[in-house]
């Protein structure tokens, strides 16, 4: 039977980019490795996520990696497979899921989403992803509040579409717009660097960094086939 799991108790979050790091050695690593971060020295839960490229399960444990997010989607070639999660899961790894089909196909509304929570469900049953774990769908483009509406019924009818919680990933003006926690349509924020300024959103649960800074690269592993994610509050993931 498939689990979830999640991290730790829910702390304050008002920060600046620039003490993300020195905080997340309060927040973080109850779960996981408790491997330092090289660039901090503090201990920190650190996951990744890929698509077409997937990174060897051992390989990342040995690392230090605690979780790992890949996709679900229209292509099979940039998706998990019910075999990929099962090693990453066998090797500690906690697994995490995110929708994406375009970077902008949000913005196309509440059709584009009945849609898309509708495979995105299909897709986690079949890899027996927990009921209570969340999936996230993608936000991948600079957005102004001009866009709100279209990701407003966008995410409206992808929560209708599935049972399980959901997570929006996207810039720190979109998660501090859609993120509600509680019951809501949109539970949990990943956000990304990019578009952010330099801010760190206060609903931000998952931070994709830039580059490698807290683990090392696993030899035979290309740096370009995953990006660093830093948890900073409780998300539930499947291990």
């Amino acid at each position: 039977m498939s689990t979830s799991s999640r991290w730790h108790e829910p702390h304050t979050r008002r920060w600046a980019f620039a003490e993300l790091i020195a905080l997340s050695s309060l927040v973080l690593g109850a779960v996981g490795s408790g491997v330092a971060s090289a660039s901090t020295g503090t201990t920190e839960t650190v996951g990744f996520d890929f698509s077409y490229t997937k990174p060897g399960a051992g390989a990342m444990a040995d690392a230090g990696y605690d979780f790992a997010i890949g996709y679900v989607s229209h292509n099979p070639a940039k998706n998990l497979t019910a075999g990929q999660v099962a090693a990453y899961r066998d090797a500690g790894i906690h697994v995490g899921l995110v929708w994406e089909t375009t970077d902008g196909r949000a913005l196309e509304g509440r059709a584009a989403g009945a849609e898309d929570g509708r495979a995105a469900e299909n897709q986690a049953d079949i890899l027996d992803y927990p009921d209570g774990a969340v999936i996230f769908f993608a936000v991948d483009t600079n957005t102004t509040t001009t866009d709100y509406p279209a990701i407003k019924a966008y995410a409206e009818a992808f929560q209708q579409g599935t049972r399980r919680p959901v997570g929006i990933f996207g810039e720190a003006d979109v998660l501090d717009h859609f993120v509600k926690g509680g019951r809501s349509t949109v539970q949990y924020g990943w956000q990304t660097a990019a578009w952010s300024h330099g801010r760190v959103s206060d609903k931000a649960d998952l931070y994709k960094r830039v580059g490698h800074p807290s683990r090392p690269v696993p030899d035979g592993i290309s740096p370009r086939s995953f990006d660093e994610v830093v948890a900073i509050q409780p998300v539930p993931l499947a291990r």
